[in-house]
């Protein structure tokens, strides 16, 4: 599988997951937006 953040969501799993299950009670719904960047410039 050729997915381009399989990797980024796999490197942030356990920040995720540990959002989703502080917040589990109200069966929330998770909406991730994720950009590709260069990972040679510097954070905006």
């Amino acid at each position: 599988m050729n997915d381009p953040y399989l990797e980024l969501v796999q490197e942030q799993w356990p920040s995720i997951s540990a959002l989703y299950n502080e917040h589990a009670e109200h069966f929330p719904v998770m909406l991730v937006d994720a950009q590709w960047r260069d990972p040679c410039l510097p954070l905006r």
